[in-house]
């Protein structure tokens, strides 16, 4: 078996996998359980809690890194220039977007903020939850109001007031809203007088919380810019050199593809390290998916 057949059944392998796990996260009909860590990643992975407009721009990404495996083997002979060209079309936009993505974070945690100061006021009105939920779908802010319909129209239908709570604070997917849901929960199982009063004091902590993430964002302007500079010299680097076809001479065995694999790899966790810096730490959620039972972890 001659190196350049190894090498191509060692790229649809690694293809192979990954459309394996995708469809297996995607694939499954089982009841709900609390989702893992591996979950959250795979989830975030594959877009599952982002709106029809960014799951479609990240698939248009996944389409261009088909076509960028394509000409890069075809270009230079070597698979394993494909596969690097690949996943540097689908990763780029991540990799860059680090301030993008804080900023999208800070938008829908306002409009957290905004549609449950709405939800305190309909409910101090004399409106009970279910009714004040409907009524602020028709006004909720623009970053989350896609969120709060689905929740509407669930509520709306056969689902339990529970269980479709639980399911919106799965597509915010964020500790502080999580905190807003809980005390919602509560009161749907409790119905307790003192809702309005409860949001009140969550309002407070979230603009609280606002403000400073506010001002660490702004802090970080500097630092994002420089990551992204060099993120760009890196990459621009790289293609010169993959696309120089006397370099890349030694690199048309099946070893050495794998040693290019290897230091693409390392150069590839060190841009992960320098955005992880510029990135915010992710803080444990407070709410789970309801077990089969019903319950929540």
């Amino acid at each position: 078996m001659s190196d350049a057949v190894l090498a191509a059944i060692t790229v649809m392998a690694i293809i192979g996998g990954v459309i394996a796990v995708v469809l297996g996260v995607r694939g499954t009909t089982g009841p709900a359980r609390p989702a893992s860590a591996t979950d959250d990643f795979l989830r975030r992975l594959i877009g599952a809690n982002l709106a029809p407009a960014e799951r479609n721009r990240r698939f248009g990404y996944a389409i261009g890194g088909v076509v960028a495996l394509a000409a890069g083997w075809l270009y230079t002979g070597i698979p394993a220039v494909g596969l690097v060209a690949c996943i540097a079309i689908i990763a780029a936009p991540w990799l860059f977007g680090a301030g993008r993505l804080e900023k999208r974070s800070i938008a829908r945690l306002e409009g957290v903020e905004i549609w449950t100061r709405r939800l305190a006021d309909l409910v101090r009105a004399g409106g009970g939850l279910h009714q004040a939920i409907l009524v602020s779908a028709t006004e909720a802010p623009a970053p989350i109001a896609a969120e709060v319909g689905q929740l509407a129209s669930e509520l709306s239908s056969s689902i339990s007031t529970d269980e479709a709570l639980h399911r919106f604070a799965d597509r915010l997917a964020d500790p502080t809203s999580d905190e807003v849901v809980a005390a919602l929960i509560l009161n749907a199982k409790e119905r307790g007088p003192k809702l309005a009063d409860v949001l009140d004091r969550v309002t407070e902590g979230i603009a609280e919380l606002l403000t400073m993430r506010r001002e660490i964002s702004a802090g970080r302007t500097d630092a994002r810019l420089s990551g992204n500079i060099l993120t760009a010299l890196t990459l621009g680097g790289l293609l010169v050199l993959l696309i120089n076809k006397t370099y890349m001479a030694p690199y048309h065995t099946f070893t050495g593809q794998f040693v290019l694999l290897g230091c693409v790899i390392a150069c590839g966790l060190l841009l992960l390290w320098m955005r992880k810096l510029n990135t915010p730490a992710r803080i444990p959620r407070l709410l789970r998916a309801p077990t089969k039972k019903g319950g929540a972890s």
